[in-house]
């Protein structure tokens, strides 16, 4: 269960908004969040946006990491230590470069994805041993974006022309496929956080297909700060037993 809420994290912030200049409030950033079953504490992650700039295949990026781990009792049963790299284009926000270090349990995987954005196209280079990798080509969609980029696009997204209810859509590559998320927009709430009691708060919810994890309708909230930062303030997930929540602790 604890995986299924790792990976729920990312898929959250999948929604459109491309097309303008990406250009962050503050660098460099850092955000941590607590992972949670109830009183259970069961993981961590942390995202960081570099102070400097890169440059991949001729574009000028942002270099955004994002890791987690279990923690705690969770970390005795079964052990995550996982570490994603995004390269995002200054100029539209478009992924370029996408990495994965994959540590759970026994199971490992490095793989580094190339967005091709002149043939719609993601070449993914997988570790097979210590010398070698294994390269496969994948057809994209123009807007095509990884799991960080996705998260980050939504934080310029416009919220002025959207109405409650309204659906967001947006294509995510991860691995060897292709999806296609669903966003609802449910409106906004005050809610409590690191930054007080009443944080006003854009709240959105993906549309699940039927599944034995997450129960109810809107099972999963994802809330985001109702100002220029838009940052990530809490996620709450109904699940078939009980419930989990992943919230900001840390900000700087």
């Amino acid at each position: 269960m604890k995986k299924q809420v790792f990976i729920l994290f990312f898929i959250l912030f999948h929604t459109l908004g491309f097309g303008q200049e990406i250009t962050f409030k503050k660098k460099p950033e850092y955000m941590k969040y607590l992972v949670h079953y109830g009183v259970l504490d069961g993981g961590e992650m942390e995202f960081q946006v570099d102070e400097g700039l890169y440059q991949i295949d001729g574009k000028i990026c942002h270099h955004i990491s994002l890791l987690g781990k279990t923690i705690g009792m969770v970390d005795w049963f079964s052990s995550i230590r996982n570490e994603w790299h995004s390269y995002i284009d200054t100029t539209n926000g478009l992924t370029y470069k996408f990495t994965r270090n994959i540590k759970e349990n026994n199971y490992r995987k490095v793989e580094q994805t190339i967005f091709d954005r002149s043939n719609n196209q993601a070449i993914v280079n997988t570790k097979v041993d210590t010398s070698s990798f294994k390269v496969d080509n994948y057809n994209t969609l123009p807007l095509t974006q990884d799991m960080i980029s996705a998260y980050f696009a939504f934080r310029f997204y416009d919220f002025e022309d959207i109405h409650k209810k309204d659906t967001l859509t947006i294509s995510v590559f991860l691995e060897d496929k292709l999806f296609s998320f669903k966003m609802r927009y449910l409106g906004k709430e005050k809610i409590k956080t690191i930054f007080g009691k009443k944080t006003k708060a854009i709240v959105i919810s993906p549309i699940l297909p039927e599944n034995k994890i997450f129960s109810g309708k809107d099972a999963i909230k994802a809330y985001f700060s109702d100002d220029a930062f838009r940052l990530p303030l809490k996620i709450k997930a109904g699940l078939w037993v009980g419930s989990a929540e992943v919230d900001l602790v840390v900000y700087k």
